[in-house]
């Protein structure tokens, strides 16, 4: 009787043990995920600032683009009525 119950307590410090590394390794796993979407929470941030710089780029050179046509508009419109003052002239 003492031997199965020592095999059983044997075996229940097994169980215990096992249940720990279990235990364990689920933390793990868990810890790991939490890393995993901490660093994919980060890139995304990144990637979102990225966009956004970029945005305000293209932002900035469309408005450049339409100073420079309205000023190329300007300038054709003078050299219009330049030549049109010119033929009435001759």
């Amino acid at each position: 009787m003492e031997r199965g119950t020592a095999r059983v307590k044997s075996l229940l410090r097994e169980f215990h043990v096992c249940e720990m590394n279990v235990s364990e390794c689920q933390r793990h796993h868990v810890n790991t995920l939490r890393t995993d979407v901490d660093q994919l929470t980060f890139e995304v941030q990144e990637d979102r600032e990225r966009v956004t710089l970029a945005l305000n780029d293209i932002s900035t050179s469309l408005e450049e683009l339409e100073i420079r046509m309205e000023s190329m508009q300007c300038e054709q419109e003078v050299m219009k009525q330049e030549q049109s003052f010119l033929c009435q002239t001759k």
